[in-house]
C-alpha cells in the first residue's frame, strides 16, 4: 500500500459495517485498492492493477463463486464485493480463503451505483494526502466538524451545499467574516434565490476546479466567492464555497478546497445512501404490514405500536386528470421528506396512484396532522404540478389496526373523490359518517343495486330537456325540507325553488312526504355511481 492509496481495511471502516462487511480479510494483508470495477458474472473481467472489483449478478453455483474468485485473484484485484441476495453468504467466505482474495458483502437493496460512487471517492479522496491535513478523523456524516476542519486549511468561512442549493453545513470557527448573503443562507439553509446566484451554479458545474465569483453588495453578499464543485465521476453532488474577504491567496485556497473535495463526496455519499436505504427498508416494512404479510414480531423498534404508543396512517391519492401520468415515487419522495421532518423514522410507501405514511401520533394533534397533510398538497402542487387529496386515519396501536387502516384511510380518499367539496383533507376521525355513506357504496356496487325507476327517468329527462330536477331533489334533501336553505344553496329566489320542486312531483309522480321514499331515494343519491 502506497502513502496515497487506502487499504481494503481503511475502506471498510470508512464505509462501516451497514455497507460494507468483510467476509474473508487476512489480519495480515491490507492491499491497498484502487478504482472499483463493476462485472457482470456474464463476461470476461478486464485485469484489476489493484482495483475492488464489484461482482454484479453474482447469484452463481458454488463452483461459479469458487472460480470467479480465483480469477479476479489472478487478475490482480485487490478485493471483491458480493451480495448474497437472500443465500448464505458463507458460500463466497469459503471461495475467498480458497482464492487468497479479500471479500466484503454489500446489502442486497444497496444498489451498485451507490458503491461505485462511494468507492471511488474513498479513492479520490486519498490523493495527494501528504499535504492535506487528516480529516479522516472527522466521523462520516458530521458535514459540520468537515466545514470546521476545512475552514481551518483554506482560512476563511465555508458552506457545504447540496445539488439543490440547499445549506448542509457551515463553519462556526470565532472570528470569520460573515455578510448578509451569507447569514440569509444560514438561516433559511438554502441559497436565496437570484440569477446571479443560478449563474454562478451553472458556471461551476461546468467546470472542473475551483471558481472565483465577485462580491454582489446589492445582494447581500459584500464578498467574493470560492467555490469548487463536489463530484462522484461525473455526478454533482453539491458544492463547498469559501468567502474570499481579501484575506487569503484564491490560488492556495482553491487548491485547498479541490483536494477536499474527495472527502466530502464521500461523506455526502454515505448520507445519501445510508438514509436512502433505511427509508427503502421502512417502506418494505410497511408495504407488507399493509398487505397482510407482516406480524408483530416484524415490527421494528421505532413503531413498538401499543396503546402507549399510537401511530397513525396518512393517505395521499393522485388525482391526475386523463391522460396525466403522474410519478409515484417522486411524489413518495415528497411525502417521506416531510413526514421524516416530524420523525425521522416515518415510514412511507405506494401502492398504485396512492402513497401511505406511518408515523408515530404523539407527536401531533390532529389539527396539526390535517395541517402537515395540507403542506405536503401545496408542495406537490407547487413542485410536482400534482393535485393530491389527503386522508388523516385515526390511530392504530396494533399491525392489525394499520392493516384495516389502510382500508379505511382508502374508503376516505375515494369519498373525496366523490365529494370533492369536502377536500383536500378529510380528517377520518371527524368524518365517520362520510366513510359510513363510501361503505354503503361499496357494498351496494358488490350487490349491483338497482338504482330506483324513479331516478333513472329523473335522470335521464334531465339529459334530454337540459333542465336540473336531480339537483331540485337533492338540494331540497340535503336541506332538510327547508326551501329558503335550498334555495339559497341553488342561487334562486325561493319562490323559483318552490315552483321547480311542484314541477318536480308532477312530472314524476313523486310523494316526498313518505319518509321511506325520502331516505330511500336520498341515500341512491349519495351513494350510487350515477347520482353521485
Amino acid at each position: 500500500m502506497t502513502a496515497t492509496q487506502p487499504g481494503v481495511a481503511s475502506l471498510v471502516a470508512a464505509l462501516g459495517a451497514e455497507l460494507l462487511r468483510p467476509l474473508h480479510l487476512p489480519a495480515d494483508a491490507d492491499p491497498w485498492i484502487g478504482d472499483p470495477v463493476i462485472w457482470d458474472a456474464e463476461s470476461e473481467p478486464p485485469p484489476g492493477s489493484h482495483s475492488i472489483l464489484l461482482m454484479v449478478g453474482g447469484r452463481s453455483s458454488v463452483a461459479a463463486a469458487r472460480g470467479a474468485l480465483h480469477e479476479a485473484a489472478r487478475l490482480g484485484y485487490a478485493a471483491a464485493v458480493v451480495k448474497a441476495y437472500g443465500e448464505d453468504p458463507d458460500r463466497w467466505r469459503r471461495c475467498a480463503a480458497e482464492a487468497g482474495i479479500p471479500v466484503l458483502l454489500a446489502p442486497d437493496d444497496t444498489p451498485w451505483r451507490h458503491l461505485d460512487s462511494l468507492i471511488s471517492a474513498i479513492v479520490a479522496s486519498e490523493a495527494g494526502r501528504t499535504n492535506v491535513p487528516d480529516l479522516s478523523r472527522v466521523a462520516i456524516g458530521d458535514l459540520f466538524s468537515l466545514a470546521n476542519a476545512v475552514a481551518a486549511m483554506v482560512g476563511s468561512a465555508i458552506t457545504i451545499e447540496d445539488v439543490d442549493r440547499r445549506l448542509l453545513a457551515y463553519s462556526n470557527i470565532e472570528g470569520q467574516p460573515i455578510d448578509s448573503c451569507r447569514r440569509r443562507t444560514i438561516l433559511g439553509r438554502q441559497v436565496p434565490d437570484d440569477p446571479l446566484y443560478s449563474d454562478e451554479y451553472r458556471v461551476l458545474a461546468h467546470r472542473d476546479g475551483p471558481a472565483g465569483f465577485p462580491a454582489y453588495p446589492e445582494q447581500g453578499g459584500d464578498f467574493a466567492r470560492l467555490a469548487v464543485s463536489v463530484r462522484a465521476g461525473s455526478r454533482v453532488l453539491g458544492s463547498i464555497w469559501a468567502i474570499d474577504s481579501g484575506g487569503i491567496d484564491a490560488a492556495v485556497a482553491g487548491q485547498a478546497l479541490s483536494s477536499v473535495t474527495g472527502i466530502v463526496a464521500m461523506h455526502l455519499l454515505h448520507g445519501g445512501t445510508t438514509t436512502d436505504l433505511k427509508r427503502v427498508r421502512r417502506s418494505e416494512w410497511l408495504s407488507g404490514l399493509l398487505s397482510s404479510r407482516a406480524s408483530d414480531r416484524d415490527t421494528p423498534s421505532e413503531f413498538p405500536l401499543s396503546p402507549q404508543k399510537p401511530a397513525v396512517l396518512l393517505g395521499f391519492r393522485m388525482n391526475a386528470r386523463p391522460g396525466e401520468v403522474v410519478d409515484s415515487a417522486r411524489v413518495m419522495d415528497l411525502v417521506a421528506v416531510f413526514c421524516e421532518s416530524h420523525h425521522k423514522k416515518a415510514a412511507c410507501t405506494a401502492f398504485d396512484d396512492t402513497v401511505l405514511a406511518l408515523l408515530p401520533a404523539a407527536l401531533l394533534t390532529r389539527d396539526q396532522l390535517v395541517f402537515l397533510a395540507r403542506q405536503i398538497i401545496d408542495s406537490a402542487r407547487s413542485s410536482l404540478g400534482v393535485t393530491l387529496i389527503a386522508a388523516v386515519g385515526d390511530a392504530v396501536t396494533s399491525v392489525q389496526e394499520v392493516t384495516a387502516g389502510r382500508g379505511e384511510t382508502e374508503r376516505g380518499l375515494r369519498a373525496l373523490l366523490h365529494r370533492p367539496e369536502r377536500g383536500p383533507v378529510l380528517d377520518i376521525a371527524a368524518s365517520r359518517e362520510v366513510l359510513a355513506l363510501e361503505e354503503l357504496a361499496e357494498s351496494a356496487w358488490a350487490s349491483r343495486t338497482r338504482p330506483l325507476p324513479v331516478l333513472t327517468r329523473i335522470l335521464e329527462y334531465d339529459r334530454v330537456h337540459g333542465t336540473e330536477y336531480l339537483a331540485t331533489l337533492r338540494v331540497h334533501l340535503d336541506s332538510g325540507g327547508d326551501a329558503l336553505v335550498a334555495a339559497q344553496r341553488l342561487t334562486v329566489h325561493v319562490n323559483t325553488f318552490r315552483y321547480r320542486l311542484r314541477r318536480l312531483s308532477e312530472l314524476f309522480d313523486l310523494d316526498l312526504s313518505e319518509p321511506e321514499f325520502r331516505l330511500a331515494v336520498w341515500l341512491q343519491m349519495r351513494i350510487l355511481a350515477p347520482f353521485r
